[in-house]
């Protein structure tokens, strides 16, 4: 087997899986949720909708880590959201093996062909910040669901940063932090 047939194997389904044939070997979610973060932001910023015009930014972008985790802060009169890139590789990483381990018995059950792909993450320096091995299973049923629980997932996670940005959250911090 060569190598296009070994990574066509980890190939998703869904618009928002972890890899697509035209992104081979980058990983295409990111994109994916960079637009959803657009599309949110346009939708709650539409004065139609709030009555006014929203005078604060909201930034996104992705940051090295591979964690869990996501951040909200106030720099230069701007809001900022920083989402770890470990929320999508783990999340993708963490519902794919619960598919491939039966972990919904009354909807799967039995041996599970599986694909394997070996990740390296490196910085812009080259110096590696994280390996890990991205396992999905070949059956379109548990692939499908795997990349929408770990759609539902992310999307919690860059909801919940973004509201502490809508919510006044960060003003709130930010005033607080100066009466001190």
């Amino acid at each position: 087997m060569n190598q296009d047939e070994k990574l066509s194997k980890v190939l998703g389904i869904t618009e928002f899986a972890l890899y697509r044939k035209e992104s081979l070997p980058d990983i295409i979610s990111y994109e994916y949720y960079e637009k959803y973060v657009q599309g949110i932001s346009k939708q709650v910023n539409d004065p139609k909708l709030i009555g006014h015009a929203l005078v604060r930014s909201m930034n996104f972008k992705y940051v090295s880590g591979f964690e869990l985790n996501g951040k909200s802060f106030i720099d230069d009169e701007s809001d900022y959201i920083w989402l770890e890139e470990g929320v999508i590789i783990k999340t993708y990483n963490m519902f794919s093996e619960m598919l491939i381990h039966n972990t919904f018995p009354e909807y799967f059950s039995g041996d599970v062909e599986i694909a394997n792909m070996h990740l390296r993450l490196t910085d812009s320096e080259g110096i590696m910040e994280f390996e890990t091995t991205y396992r999905t299973a070949l059956e379109e049923n548990r692939k499908i669901i795997a990349e929408y629980l770990s759609m539902f997932a992310t999307k919690f996670v860059i909801l919940h940063e973004m509201a502490h940005h809508y919510n006044g959250h960060l003003l709130y911090l930010k005033k607080k932090s100066k009466n001190k």
